[in-house]
């Protein structure tokens, strides 16, 4: 996600035992960034790994982990956020 869309932000729930990633459009003038393509060298970097490289110390930082209690919240705002600014280009139209 990070290195082919720049306009969504993420964040894991690890301590339920089932961890769930849950992917949210940032509301930011960043968020106006689109998909971007990567190089072949950062391509080739993500066939060198295998799956265990990645998990076997657990969740990978890059899956920003967290507990339920600090993700919804940082979900719901980035969500809220969304909307208030989506209502505001509504209403400059």
């Amino acid at each position: 996600l990070a290195d082919h869309h720049p306009e969504l932000d993420w964040v894991t729930i690890t301590d339920r035992g089932n961890p769930q990633t849950f992917v949210w459009r940032q509301a930011t003038r960043q968020s106006r960034r689109r998909t971007r393509s990567v190089s072949a060298e950062t391509i080739d970097s993500y066939l060198r790994v295998s799956y265990s490289d990645i998990f076997a110390p657990g969740v990978p930082s890059t899956f920003r982990p967290c507990e339920e209690v600090d993700a919804l919240p940082r979900v719901i705002d980035g969500l809220t956020r969304l909307r208030s600014r989506r209502r505001g280009l509504l209403r400059r139209l």
